[in-house]
């Protein structure tokens, strides 16, 4: 995996409202939303079965559904870095989150992970591992208030 920052921030809601709206009315999108589900399965799968080698194409095919569930996913910075990461190597990726920018985690053999950072100079590599815990808090910094519903924020 090799996932480069985008540098672009925004916020969710709206993306989120919008694909919430169009799920609610839209038979297609139901449709591509039911078929993400299948391919997370599928992938769960691959993985059980030690295949990688499909790692990247389901995620490629889960990236072209999700581009499509709501305007503003994607727009023609991030095509445009991801057809260029393709071309040089990346089997599959797909932009982290809502969409519209963050984080492009990109899927590809580790010796084209270099010529892709090479091609993609605005975007920085950013070092990342899995981890069998699952997700930490590494950092907590209590509200001003201390009040217990703020709760903890990542960092």
């Amino acid at each position: 995996m090799l996932v480069l920052y985008t540098g672009i921030t925004r916020g969710a809601s709206t993306i989120l409202k919008h694909q919430s709206a169009e799920l609610a009315t839209n038979v297609d999108k139901k449709a591509a939303m039911k078929r993400m589900v299948s391919l997370c399965y599928q992938l769960l799968d691959e993985i059980r079965n030690d295949n990688l080698d499909s790692f990247g194409q389901v995620l490629h095919e889960a990236w072209m559904l999700k581009r499509d569930m709501a305007p503003g996913v994607s727009t023609s910075d991030i095509d445009d870095w991801y057809e260029t990461a393709r071309r040089h190597g990346a089997l599959g990726g797909k932009i982290l989150g809502a969409g519209a920018g963050g984080f492009l985690a990109l899927f590809a053999p580790e010796d084209r992970h270099e010529a892709i950072r090479h091609a993609l100079p605005k975007l920085r590599a950013i070092s990342v591992d899995f981890e069998r815990t699952g997700s930490q808090i590494i950092f907590y910094q209590p509200t001003s208030s201390n009040h217990p519903a703020a709760g903890p924020r990542a960092s």
